[in-house]
């Protein structure tokens, strides 16, 4: 599978689905948990087909947007209140805003390193936003994590072709430098014109920029040219 479908939908999941998904979710994460560890468990949630497929087994919609942001808030709600090591911290929209705050309370909980998860958090928001340019703005942002090790799941729209593009970042233990950091990207539309500064590839482009930036001359020249126009 190379590609889902998630057109953007609005309004909110039914009360009495989300009730049997959170019943549901619970026994399937316990049982992974179990059997294979908290960090298998992150590693799944960063691959984009198992977390469709959690999605679809749990019982949402296969088509929508929403299959991000209401898993998310599933596992959000079950994790968060188990007796296991895995907290989740952010969500859709205003939520994501409090990613920060909800890292520092949770990481007292289970013993993480509350500087070091609000500092990935920030630069993964930043990357996918900033360094990551294909015509989707994020719109949500959440960060599951352990006390050693930590992935993110993002979501971003085109409110022109009304599609989402979802965001999986590899399992870190640390600070990763930005170069390929993405374990999968996954949306129905293959954009023709896209800039990825996060990218192996563009590693010499990268260079090219911070060297510009630091030297002074770049910035005269800037000024320059918008006094002109």
């Amino acid at each position: 599978m190379r590609e889902i479908y998630l057109p953007l939908h609005n309004g909110k999941a039914p009360y009495w689905l989300l009730s049997r998904m959170k019943k549901l979710a619970d026994q399937i994460i316990r049982i992974i948990i179990l059997e294979y560890g908290e960090l298998e468990f992150l590693r799944r949630i960063s691959n984009p087909i198992f977390f469709q497929s959690l999605s679809n087994v749990l019982g949402f919609d296969w088509n929508s947007s929403g299959s991000t942001t209401v898993l998310t808030g599933v596992l959000k709600a079950v994790l968060n209140n188990s007796e296991f090591g895995i907290r989740v911290a952010g969500g859709k929209g205003e939520n994501s805003l409090k990613t920060p705050d909800e890292i520092k309370k949770m990481s007292e909980e289970i013993g993480a390193d509350a500087e070091v998860l609000i500092k990935f958090s920030r630069l993964a928001a930043k990357a996918d936003n900033s360094a990551l340019i294909d015509g989707y703005n994020l719109y949500h942002h959440a960060v599951f994590f352990t006390d050693r090790h930590f992935t993110v799941v993002q979501q971003g729209m085109n409110l022109k072709e009304r599609m989402a593009r979802r965001y999986h970042w590899e399992v870190y233990s640390r600070i990763p430098e930005l170069e390929d950091v993405h374990s999968g990207i996954i949306a129905e539309r293959f954009e023709k014109e896209v800039i990825n500064m996060v990218s192996r590839k563009s590693k010499e482009s990268r260079k090219l920029i911070v060297d510009l930036v630091r030297d002074g001359s770049f910035r005269r020249d800037y000024e320059r040219l918008v006094s002109i126009s």
